[in-house]
């Protein structure tokens, strides 16, 4: 349950960060541009506390099925444009990289539960 929520709280996070990238885009707001930043840090975070809670219940790196890929793949998209838009100032690359770090998120939604119906569905 635990882990549902946080995925659908970054994905939140990223659908209003991505929102307010465009936005600023559009105005050429720094203040929106700051606050996408901030959502977008906080749900790579929150993406962060998941894989690091999953390696922690299966004592290894969770890097063993796609739900792990897909978390893995939106937490690098997301601190990888965040870094290079801070050191570059490419603010277009942050705003750019918010959908894609969404995709692979709902991707990994999808995943866990597509996971779950099959555990409900089986006999045993």
């Amino acid at each position: 349950m635990f882990l549902l929520i946080s995925i659908h709280a970054s994905l939140v996070g990223l659908a209003v960060a991505a929102t307010l990238g465009f936005i600023a885009a559009r105005r050429e707001s720094k203040g929106h541009l700051q606050v996408a930043r901030a959502l977008g840090l906080a749900a790579g975070l929150i993406v962060l506390g998941i894989l690091i809670r999953r390696g922690v219940q299966i004592e290894g790196l969770p890097v063993v099925s796609r739900f792990d890929a897909h978390l893995i793949a939106g937490a690098l998209i997301i601190f990888l444009a965040i870094a290079i838009d801070l050191l570059r100032s490419l603010h277009i690359v942050t705003i750019a990289a918010l959908p894609l770090a969404f995709s692979s998120l709902v991707f990994a939604a999808a995943t866990v539960s597509g996971n779950a119906r099959a555990q409900r569905a089986a006999p045993w």
